[in-house]
């Protein structure tokens, strides 16, 4: 951990222990180099989280293991050869009778995660950034959709196509923009950073140093985040994990 953020990742790390679960304090002190990832991996998979049939069940163990460079273990193969072969005709998973938003969000990342993973078929890779390419458009990023912003970051930063670059501006600069007017709290810019692996977005003057000072800024007295949009949703355990794999991931490239 980079010593500037060594205080206060040692706060949420205090946080994680005292309200985390078994499994979510094992992330976090694999997050803080404490114990190997793979051994996260392995606790993932023995509690049957690999395991599951439905895509949406496997969004959080996925973005964990990704947060620790876990997606390429072997652990995790059947899981995402499953997640290949449940992709919708269309190139997207889930019910095409849904709203758009929501399968646009759920294919981006499930896509990014199998890009990461090194397992992504050709023909899946090329269904996804379809399906993606043809549901771009600005307006989807505009005004505070921070959540759709996210996907579509992870996914072209990963993938290019058509459309990579134009978007990667507009989520580069909407998330800047979101940022400087605290429309965005450090916590959920972080995280579009870290979903991306970079330490800089194209179109946003926001960079991995910046992101990881206004962490410290915004963690309570508790060492939690008490006030960020991921603790308020219900999830302050996680909130604080993800604050841990920002300065893991960010604080190595910002000196």
């Amino acid at each position: 951990m980079s010593h500037p953020w060594r205080d206060a990742a040692a706060r949420a790390h205090a946080f994680v222990r005292a309200r985390g679960s078994p499994l979510e304090r094992l992330r976090a002190r694999a997050l803080l180099g404490e114990t190997p990832a793979s051994e996260v991996t392995r606790a993932f998979a023995a509690a049957g989280a690999l395991a599951a049939v439905e895509p949406d069940a496997l969004l959080g163990p996925l973005s964990a293991l990704d947060d620790l460079r876990q997606l390429a273990a072997p652990e995790l193969e059947p899981a995402l050869r499953a997640l290949g072969a449940a992709l919708g005709p269309d190139g997207a998973w889930g019910d095409p009778a849904e709203p758009l938003a929501g399968r646009i969000v759920r294919t981006a990342h499930l896509g990014g995660f199998l890009t990461k993973s090194l397992r992504a078929r050709p023909r899946v890779r090329a269904a996804v950034d379809g399906f993606l390419c043809r549901s771009w458009d600005a307006e989807r990023v505009r005004g505070g959709d921070f959540v759709t912003l996210a996907a579509y970051a992870h996914w072209f930063s990963l993938n290019e196509s058509d459309v990579s670059d134009a978007a990667l501006q507009w989520c580069g600069r909407e998330l800047e923009r979101g940022f400087r007017t605290r429309a965005c709290d450090a916590l959920r810019a972080a995280r579009v950073f870290v979903l991306c692996h970079a330490a800089a977005l194209p179109g946003a003057g926001l960079g991995a140093r910046e992101l990881c000072e206004a962490l410290v800024g915004e963690q309570t007295a508790d060492g939690g985040f008490a006030l960020s949009e991921r603790a308020l949703s219900g999830a302050p355990v996680e909130a604080a994990l993800e604050a841990l794999a920002a300065w893991a991931q960010l604080g190595k490239t910002s000196g």
